[in-house]
């Protein structure tokens, strides 16, 4: 890698096409920083070779940007794509932090108001740290992020400051981008820090005094984003670590992976689930340009049933309206730069060109971030590869409705799994997930039949002319299944209650 400051870069696009370089310093945050990237990226291929071979021709290594830490200053890896200089300390958790011995909280100054309010309403307290030899050691600093994160504030900066506990942390040396670096990884959140040289990384590893972490007695709750590149309320479960692999992989396979794996460790201890997160965290980068729209199709249901899992795993099993709806609203993952939560990978990308729910109720309650196509293509949440916005629009295809599965007994209980398959074999997997679908959720055996409830809420799905009512057309497009059928009706009812536990098809 060829290194250069953002100044140089911007001198070098306004040699290419004057007045473009102002496009390429639009703000602080991560979203700015990759359209800028981006920007940058087509106006340098517009540059002649031979002017682009003499820029790059001094080597200049990320080393050489990052300062001493004698200063303090040492290069953070934010997220993906995002290097800062941070004064980062080193030293005993305060009482006053409200740093939790438990283990590796990460807390804000604000987040720490709020739980001492909720304790106090509760009538307990936070843990008494006690005397100062046994005070945790921690890891502080200040991080901020300007105008054009998810909010549309232009005029708006954030600062917040990061409390990193090191009881329950391990720590180890690396490399990242041929500069040394020391990982520090905490049941919430993985952190890099860079440094010039091996001998000051190896210096300040010693300085952690990290200690073996006992192994995990809960689930380790997803980190709350301190760069506002998303609304605060997401429980973002591929996030735990960061990919900073440039490893070439298979997003289809990598999805049914992630799902066969997320179905097979349900019901699994604490310690058990770092493999998944380990997996899912390579989704946040993934291409999705080679995949075919049948490929492309499958490999966001996939995602979905991986998510859903997942999140049923990390965050528990939803126990009332309010849970659900947060459950379905704000568990997310992190797909080719951009969030996406359950009900937006349902409504946004599976449903983006079928027919909207008919529940007025439900159109209420799920609540989605709408993003345009300049967004999706220029404005990822972290650097990953270019994705055009199509591949974020899936196919429309009525029978999604009996193959996606919500989790709860109004759904089927059993998730197909979609490999690289030809199209006859696409069809009959689709086949067999409807048959298994109209058997769990709905009542074939009642006089007249009973569908899903599912199929009346898109009853516009229904394919056929539209001259016909919804039942006849659902029972032509489910003939091959159900056979002939004179007479059907819905289930009354959409069964919320969630599962169990889900099995493979």
């Amino acid at each position: 890698l060829c290194w250069r400051r953002d100044h140089q870069i911007s001198r070098l696009c306004e040699a290419v096409e004057p007045g473009k370089a102002q496009l390429l310093r639009s703000g602080t945050s991560i979203q700015d920083m990759e359209t800028a990237r981006r920007r940058a990226t087509a106006l340098l291929c517009k540059l002649d070779p031979v002017l682009l071979d003499e820029f790059i021709r001094m080597d200049v290594g990320l080393t050489k940007l990052l300062p001493s830490i004698d200063s303090g200053w040492i290069g953070v890896v934010e997220s993906e794509g995002r290097i800062v200089e941070r004064k980062v300390s080193l030293g005993e958790a305060r009482p006053s932090d409200a740093v939790l011995r438990t283990g590796a909280q990460l807390v804000s100054k604000s987040a720490v108001l709020r739980s001492a309010a909720d304790a106090a309403g509760r009538g307990s307290y936070l843990t008494d740290l006690g005397s100062m030899e046994d005070m945790p050691l921690a890891l502080r600093w200040k991080s901020d992020t300007g105008s054009g994160s998810w909010m549309d504030r232009p005029h708006a900066y954030f600062s917040e400051d990061f409390f990193v506990e090191l009881s329950r942390a391990k720590a180890c040396r690396t490399t990242i981008a041929d500069a040394p670096a020391v990982t520090v990884q905490t049941p919430q959140r993985q952190f890099v820090f860079l440094m010039r040289s091996a001998e000051e990384a190896n210096r300040w590893a010693s300085m952690l005094k990290v200690q073996t972490p006992s192994p995990a007695t809960a689930m380790p709750t997803p980190w709350k984003d301190r760069l506002r590149r998303w609304p605060i309320n997401r429980l973002v479960c591929n996030d735990f670590e960061l990919f900073l692999d440039n490893e070439d992989q298979d997003p289809l396979a990598l999805s049914a992976k992630l799902l066969r794996l997320a179905v097979s460790l349900q019901g699994c201890s604490p310690n058990e689930v770092e493999p998944l997160i380990s997996l899912s965290c390579k989704l946040k980068c993934v291409d999705l340009t080679p995949l075919e729209p049948q490929d492309l199709w499958c490999f966001w249901v996939n995602v979905y049933h991986s998510l859903l899992v997942q999140s049923l795993i990390v965050c528990g099993r939803p126990r009332n309206v309010r849970h659900l709806i947060s459950f379905y609203n704000n568990c997310s993952y992190l797909v080719g730069g951009h969030i996406f939560s359950l009900a937006e990978l349902e409504h946004l990308v599976l449903r983006s060109q079928m027919a909207k729910a008919s529940a007025r109720l439900m159109n209420l309650l799920v609540q989605v971030w709408r993003r345009d196509d300049k967004e999706f293509e220029e404005r990822p949440a972290l650097r990953a590869p270019y994705n055009p916005s199509s591949n974020f629009r899936c196919r429309p295809d009525w029978r999604l409705n009996l193959v996606l599965c919500a989790g709860n007994l109004a759904s089927s209980s059993r998730l197909p799994v979609f490999d690289k398959m030809s199209a006859a074999a696409f069809d009959a997997m689709m086949s067999k997930t409807m048959e298994h679908f109209l058997g769990a959720a709905g009542r074939l055996e009642k006089k007249p039949m009973q569908l899903p409830y599912v199929l009346y809420r898109f009853r516009q799905d229904a394919p056929g002319p539209p001259t016909e009512g919804h039942e006849r057309r659902w029972a032509t497009a489910l003939a091959p299944i159900l056979g002939d059928v004179d007479r059907i009706a819905y289930r009354n009812s959409y069964n919320w209650t969630m599962r169990e536990r889900l099995d493979l098809m």
